[in-house]
């Protein structure tokens, strides 16, 4: 097996069947074999990640780790959330550094779920606020993806529609803008008991 540009044998508990994530001190064999799953799981006990594993190797994350290598593990406890074969309590991944968000600036950093940021959900919202506050770096499409991850987290009140409260009006008018005839309850009544 050649692991970091190092060739090497390794012993089956510190080998790990899976190529989504990296977890300190576990070689991963998906990459490398990957019809012979059946053989490494089931014959030589290989494990494959759990909810607790990933969970502990996000605990390790601080604001010096890569983004792209955090977001992985997200997708990963993400996936394994979805599974729903057990239950981690979130309050202690929340104190940590593992939310990759885009400052306003075009930086990219990551930050606790205790710090300012909101997570992108519609599309127009996130064109008029990317340059103004701190957004989640992931596009749509991942945002309706990790849905059972922000759940699990409970950042639902971070989403961009649920914090914004859109509304029309014009400058000392306090009639609606169109008074709409099919709400007229006088109308109605009247037609309904002629």
């Amino acid at each position: 097996m050649v692991t970091n540009g190092k060739a090497g044998w390794y012993r089956s508990p510190d080998c790990l069947w899976s190529s989504t994530t990296e977890i300190r001190g576990k070689v991963t064999l998906n990459g490398h074999y990957e019809d012979l799953e059946k053989f490494f799981v089931q014959t030589l006990g290989v494990k494959t990640p759990t909810l607790q594993m990933v969970y502990d190797e996000l605990l390790q994350a601080g604001p010096q780790a890569s983004p792209s290598d955090v977001k992985a593990k997200i997708w990963s406890l993400n996936a394994l959330l979805e599974t729903g074969s057990s239950y981690i309590d979130p309050d202690a991944l929340k104190q940590a550094y593992v939310l990759p968000v885009i400052n306003p600036d075009g930086t990219k950093s990551l930050v606790t779920a205790n710090a300012e940021f909101a997570i992108g959900d519609r599309d127009y919202l996130t064109k008029k606020f990317q340059y103004r506050i701190k957004l989640l770096d992931y596009n749509l499409k991942d945002i309706r993806h990790l849905r059972k991850f922000f759940e699990w987290a409970k950042l639902g009140h971070r989403y961009l529609s649920v914090a914004i409260r859109e509304f029309t009006s014009v400058c000392g008018e306090t009639e609606p803008l169109i008074p709409r005839r099919d709400r007229d309850l006088k109308r109605v009544a009247y037609g309904l008991l002629r």
